[in-house]
This record gives structure tokens, sequence and C-alpha cells, in this order.
């Protein structure tokens, strides 16, 4: 359940990036909206990511968010027992490079730090036993 609450953030997160934006914000060039596949995720310690392929069931279909121009995004997660999907519906803003995702009345704020035609790549902040921890998610555009 943490996996999938984590992975909701993180495509929330996407979807923040993807909204269109003038030339003029702060934040990576490029589009945020589109179908974005969850590549890679991962820790930052002292600005050294450290980060892993995700992992998938064979035969079942890949996790994903979309992110739509109207400041909505869905996340689909598929369970590794059955593949059987869930859909996570959110808004989002983005603001220079921040990607604000909000989601049953929490909102979190994740920075972009990569944002291509083929790549977004995000990092926020969890507190885990009062400890902060910057982790980062990367995802590759799929259309």
């Amino acid at each position: 359940m943490k996996k999938r609450i984590s992975l909701f953030v993180s495509v929330l997160i996407l979807a923040l990036v993807s909204t269109s934006c003038s030339k003029d914000d702060d934040g990576p060039s490029g589009n945020i909206v589109g179908k974005w596949e969850f590549f890679k995720e991962g820790v930052v310690v002292n600005n050294v990511e450290s980060l892993e392929f995700s992992s998938y069931t064979d035969g079942c279909s890949k996790d994903f968010t979309e992110i739509r121009e109207d400041g909505t995004l869905s996340t689909t997660f598929y369970y590794e027992t059955n593949c059987l999907s869930e859909i996570i519906d959110a808004t989002y803003t983005k603001s220079g490079n921040s990607l604000i995702i909000s989601q049953g009345g929490q909102t979190r704020e994740d920075i972009i730090k990569e944002l291509t035609q083929t790549t977004l790549k995000l990092y926020y902040t969890e507190t885990s036993g009062g400890v902060e921890i910057t982790k980062a998610k990367v995802f590759k555009r799929i259309n």
C-alpha cells in the first residue's frame, strides 16, 4: 500500500509538470501533457541519486500516469498478484519547476529536475520516522 501511495504521489507530480507553460517559466523545458510510464525510482542523498528500475510482474501492463491539459491526471497501477488495475485521479498545477498535486484532500509539491520530450524526473520529500527523505521518480513518455 505504501508503494502505491508513493507511486500515486509521483504520478500526481508528473501531472503537475505536464501543464503547458510559456517559455517565461523558470522550470525545465518540455511538455508534460501525455502518458508517462514509471521507469526508475529511488532516493537522493547528498545530491547523489540511487535509482533502480521499476519492477513489474511478467504479463502485466506497466504502471503509468496520464497528464492532461485541463489540470487533471490519472495514475493506473497494476496489482502484482493478478494484474488487475486501479486508477487514481488527481489535479495538478505547475509553477516554474514545482509541480503541485492534489488528491483526496492531500497536496504534495514535487520539484521537476528534468523534463524533456522523453523523460520526466521528479524529486519529492517524505518523512519517515521523523526523518526527511528525498526521493526521485523517473518517467518515460509512452505517447
